[in-house]
């Protein structure tokens, strides 16, 4: 049996802004957000990022909903998709050591659909996927660990979980990795490391990272200063619509010198014609991690 792998909703708000969200987020809450409506999920999820306080007081956080799919799979949407399969069929391919439907029973479990909601099978059905080598697996770990959904709070196994997706080249591992490197969760805070896996999520796409990213070049903490990669960096995110690095990039422009701000832009374009092919090959959204506020 051919699974089908699914498509995530991601609604990314400055929590600056925003009340404390739950995990679970109550389905169509009026928080003032960009909501995107997945046809074969049928719900909307959460995704919650903050800004480096370089750019606001507001603290960085790592992803709050776990259970992303595989918008970084590579799968060929323009193809038929296939059915989704049962809960009797997944839990039969489960069984028998299929490691997609392991992960993808307990993406159910998770959302309690067709089953009733079980962190603690969604983890067991997790962990195996995990066990498997499937990143999204991995890093779905990581969120029940630092969330306590399913297995007790532990942010030292997350920062594991996170490292074993991120090194697998699973982009929202990355990001939460680097805030994890950022706010010395579960690991010895590291600025240096922090900027490496910002890096590396932000050239694949996800806004946010491009964010922290440039705010760390910005503010230089823990690493010299670099305006002119900042300057790069928030031109790029801003470029994707997020106003944060927008207004940035108004603000550096009246203080950075001319010649810099050439070096900035021309580093802009080097650092979106790397992002591209990257994005159209793997067929990742270009708004992930965008801010609507």
């Amino acid at each position: 049996m051919r699974l089908k792998r699914r498509e995530p909703v991601t609604i990314v708000a400055d929590t600056a802004r925003l009340p404390a969200v739950p995990v679970r987020a109550i389905l169509r809450a009026d928080i003032g957000v960009k909501r995107i409506w997945a046809s074969a999920v049928g719900a909307t999820i959460l995704v919650i990022f903050a800004v480096l306080g370089a750019v606001n007081s507001a603290e960085v956080k790592s992803l709050a909903h776990p259970f992303a799919t595989n918008r970084f799979s590579g799968a060929d949407t323009a193809k038929e998709p296939d059915p989704i399969p049962s809960i009797e069929e997944l839990r039969r391919e489960a069984q028998a050591g299929n490691p997609e439907a392991e992960f993808q029973l307990g993406v159910r479990y998770a959302k309690g659909e067709e089953v009733e909601l079980n962190y603690e099978s969604a983890a067991r059905w997790f962990q195996a996927a995990a066990g498997h080598g499937i990143a999204r697996a991995q890093f779905d770990m990581g969120v029940l660990y630092e969330h306590g959904r399913g297995v007790p709070i532990n942010v030292a196994k997350a920062a594991d979980w996170y490292l074993q997706a991120a090194e697998g080249g699973y982009p929202l591992a990355e990001y939460n990795l680097a805030v994890f490197y950022a706010r010395g969760l579960g690991v010895g805070q590291d600025v240096t490391r922090a900027a490496f896996w910002y890096r590396r999520a932000a050239m694949q796409g996800v806004v946010q990272a491009m964010v922290n990213l440039a705010a760390i070049y910005d503010k230089g903490g823990g690493i010299p200063g670099d305006p002119v990669n900042a300057y790069a960096w928030y031109l790029t995110a801003a470029a994707s619509g997020n106003q944060t690095a927008q207004q940035r990039v108004v603000e550096m422009a009246a203080l950075l010198p001319p010649p810099d701000q050439a070096r900035a832009k021309l580093l802009a374009n080097d650092i979106a014609a790397a992002i591209e092919p990257r994005l159209d090959k793997a067929g990742i959204a270009t708004n992930l991690g965008q801010s609507d506020q």
